[in-house]
């Protein structure tokens, strides 16, 4: 009995030690393999992956950055650009920064797609350095083709086939110039264009409002309107018949491609039946100015220091230093220094120095003593003999300035009385702060 337990025992203890060989190896039937031990992995990436991840995203940072820099119209703080780029970094996946790395466009990385770059050789439509560009435009200054302000403009005709090219034919397509200021005599428009701009690269106008007529159809159809090198759409723009005396009308937006590199900026098509074309403008849309709203809403200050020592005895005005505005905005310029100045005091008489800003030069000490332009100082007449009278002079005005300008701001010194050899100014700070109305 006891031998006949013991052989089981050690015949179940090599089947299961059979079992777990078989299961280990991947052999066996599939429930077996099921009990096979699931591997330890450390909790989270390592130390390493962290470290390279956190360096990826900071040349993602310092590439975005120098995108936007490059795309600005105007000068932008560099802290503010990185700062900006530094947000949108820290909304990617790790996946989304090393696309953007390796060539990806901006505007696919922001939609986490993913896409196959093209070289820089192919059109500039799908180039991914263009695409790159243009979508970190947008990230920082505003999209071109979105977030955009409406322009109005005289109605002013850019089409007209009955002047030039003739009527499009049915089932036929044509395209047409609408920004720049040449080449429209050719389609029957107003010679020297419409004054709608004309971007690079990168649209000013990136679409339009346009009046369509079409004038003496062949028969019942329809018009359709895109921007030029794009998919024609599907819908149409305008519906026309042979109805006499009626020549059909509609206004509508219409997206542009409004670049240099491209030879036209709308295509038109011709369904069922052709018909004569007259198109007006009426305005267009550009991109929202984010940098020049920016710059409206922050405070610049721009400082100057000057150690210079300038013997002021002759008693002639002497300018000592100056801080140069440029204005983002209608607003104001607060001007502030404060100048160190010595008096070889005599006895029995009496030192006066006066400073103040002017807007021209060179100097003229055009202000007064004792003004409200002027800040003085008076070393009195007891102090005796050869005394050196040393004071810190403080000086500030307010000044309006309108955006766009850029104005330097100059201070001077002059001695009105008591002048002496060895009078002089020792140092100066001046602050010329900005702020927006």
């Amino acid at each position: 009995m006891r031998n006949r337990y013991t052989r089981a025992v050690v015949f179940v203890c090599l089947g299961l030690a059979t079992f777990a060989a078989l299961a280990t190896l991947g052999a066996g039937p599939a429930w077996a393999r099921g009990f096979r031990a699931t591997p330890v992995t450390p909790d989270g990436p390592s130390p390493e992956a962290l470290a390279e991840k956190a360096a990826r995203a900071a040349k993602a940072v310092e590439k975005l950055a120098g995108l936007i820099g490059r795309q600005a119209l105007r000068p932008v703080d560099a802290k503010v650009v990185e700062d900006d780029a530094r947000r949108m970094v820290r909304s990617w996946s790790d996946e989304q920064v090393q696309g953007f790395l390796a060539g990806e466009s901006l505007g696919t990385v922001q939609n986490g797609e993913r896409y196959t770059a093209k070289t820089a050789g192919e059109n500039a439509a799908g180039s991914s350095a263009t695409t790159a560009t243009t979508a970190a435009a947008a990230a920082s200054l505003g999209d071109p083709q979105a977030n955009l302000i409406f322009v109005p403009v005289s109605p002013c005709r850019i089409v007209d086939t009955r002047l030039a090219g003739g009527a499009i034919a049915a089932n036929s397509m044509r395209s047409f110039l609408v920004t720049g200021s040449t080449g429209f005599e050719g389609q029957g428009g107003k010679a020297g264009g419409c004054g709608i701009p004309q971007g690079a690269m990168t649209p000013l106008a990136a679409a339009v409002v346009i009046n369509f007529v079409a004038v003496g159809p062949q028969g019942a159809g329809d018009l359709r309107a895109w921007a030029y090198a794009q998919p024609k759409p599907l819908a149409a723009v305008l519906n026309y018949a042979n109805v006499p005396g009626l020549n059909i009308a509609n206004g509508i937006v219409v997206p542009i491609a409004g670049t240099s590199d491209q030879p036209d900026d709308l295509s038109v098509s011709t369904d069922v039946s052709g018909t004569h074309l007259v198109a007006d403008v009426t305005g267009y849309f550009t991109r929202f100015p984010i940098e020049q709203f920016q710059g409206s809403l922050k405070t610049t200050v721009a400082e100057t220091d000057d150690s210079t020592l300038t013997d002021l005895g002759s008693g002639a005005c002497t300018q000592v230093n100056s801080c140069t505005v440029t204005a983002p905005a209608d607003g104001k310029v607060v001007v502030a220094s404060w100048v160190g100045v010595v008096a070889n005091h005599a006895q029995g008489t009496t030192d006066k120095v006066a400073l103040g800003f002017e807007t021209a030069s060179p100097v003229a000490c055009g202000w007064q003593a004792d003004s409200s332009n002027a800040s003085v100082m008076t070393a009195s007449a007891g102090l005796g003999t050869n005394i050196d009278y040393d004071m810190t002079l403080s000086h500030g005005a307010t000044f309006p300035v309108t955006a766009g300008t850029t104005q330097t701001y100059y201070l001077s010194i002059q001695w009105l009385a008591g002048a002496n050899t060895g009078d002089q100014y020792e140092n100066s700070r001046m602050i010329c702060t900005f702020i927006p109305n």
